[in-house]
């Protein structure tokens, strides 16, 4: 059984990299109280600008204490904005959490921390979702910025820093690189090299908001509930599949395994060759148990000794797959390969092993999973 000791996360304190607000809800709370008559001005240039209803334009500007008139035009911002690709429905998002920033002057506030951003890489949409979930880059100084991401490269290394930048902004807030510095000590005393701590941030950036005592808790059900070792590369995996589940979410999921007769220990056993299977939706699982054990005939014990089936895609790889195998082995009268081999090859290689080899006796069989697996991907292979 799971360790009752489990500390439960305090609060959702996850960020996502980019999820929209509930503006409807939040704007029919809000708007029943009116600005001050300072903030007239702002209330029509968010709606003749950006096409607030006076609704959502009242429960905006509640968000600023008092507009200046002498303030920074607050049309050099937006078209400065737009000029950076940020469309309509993006800038009402940006601009409905954060109305200040209307007020900014371009040059000496705005351009030079953009700047700062794209010299390092971030540019485009992926620019438009680091402006988006942590517009504090915006209010801080430029000084500080550059730091903090020398920081992450100097960790992760330039091209992984600015992969995990891009998931998980609050990378370079203020306290990020605290917040990291923290998160990599207790990794590196648990036994992780710092090749795995770099691997695991840009895995799971979200770990630097994970408490340590969390951490802590997570590393003692790994070793002492479910029997991985420290010193097992899937100590490692199961760190970042754990940061993602309280107490009650891991629970669960065990009680869902349960539901298809395995046992505790079975479960256990699962989760120590494919730590993953904690994070596969509910419903991938269920359409494999019935594809394989309910259709196919395997026995449940298969499934559980072979885990990383559940994180193949059902639709583009486990039953197109499995489709071929069955028209090859009709077609030959004799198995070719297990199923479960052909479906741990990449597409490459399963293509140039199950379906070239039978192209002009059998061009059925590739059309069929040309069509099913879409034409870009199998293109890409047969170049």
């Amino acid at each position: 059984m799971i360790s009752r000791a489990w500390i439960s996360n305090r609060g959702s304190r996850r960020l996502a990299l980019f999820r929209p607000l509930h503006l409807h809800q939040y704007f029919a709370t809000a708007a029943s109280v009116k600005p001050p008559l300072q903030n007239h001005f702002l209330v029509e240039f968010l709606i003749n600008s950006l096409g607030f209803s006076r609704e959502e334009a009242f429960a905006t500007t509640k968000k600023v204490k008092l507009w200046k008139s002498s303030r920074n035009d607050p049309n050099s911002v937006l078209n400065y904005f737009q000029t950076l690709g940020l469309s309509n429905s993006q800038l009402k998002i940006l601009f409905s959490s954060s109305p200040t920033l209307l007020t900014s002057n371009v040059a000496k506030t705005l351009q030079p921390k953009v700047q700062i951003l794209q010299e390092y890489g971030i540019l485009g949409s992926d620019l438009v979702r680091v402006l988006i979930n942590l517009k504090s880059v915006l209010y801080s100084g430029a000084t500080g910025l550059r730091p903090r991401i020398d920081y992450v490269r100097n960790l992760l290394g330039s091209r992984d820093a600015v992969k995990a930048i891009k998931r998980y902004t609050p990378l370079i807030s203020r306290d990020g690189p605290k917040r990291i510095a923290t998160r990599v000590a207790f990794l590196q005393k648990i036994g992780f090299s710092n090749q795995n701590v770099a691997r695991l941030i840009v895995f799971k950036p979200r770990l630097i908001r994970v408490d340590i005592e969390r951490l802590e808790e997570i590393s003692r059900i790994l070793e002492n509930d479910i029997g991985i070792s420290r010193e097992s590369k899937m100590f490692y995996h199961g760190i970042g599949v754990l940061c993602s589940l309280n107490k009650s979410k891991l629970e669960g999921r065990f009680e869902f395994f349960r539901n298809f007769g395995w046992s505790d220990e079975v479960i256990r056993s699962m989760i120590r060759t494919f730590p993953y299977v904690l994070g596969t939706s509910e419903y991938k699982i269920r359409n494999c148990w019935n594809f394989f054990v309910k259709e196919l005939r395997y026995p449940p014990d298969y499934l559980a000794s072979h885990p990383v089936i559940f994180s193949f895609s059902f639709e583009k790889r486990v039953k197109p797959r499995s489709e071929v195998l069955k028209l090859l082995n009709e077609k030959l009268k004799k198995k070719t390969r297990c199923l479960y081999s052909a479906l741990c090859m990449t597409e490459p290689k399963f293509v140039a092993n199950f379906l070239l080899p039978y192209s002009k006796e059998m061009p059925y069989v590739l059309e069929s999973y040309f069509k099913t697996v879409g034409s870009r991907q199998t293109e890409n292979t047969l170049v």
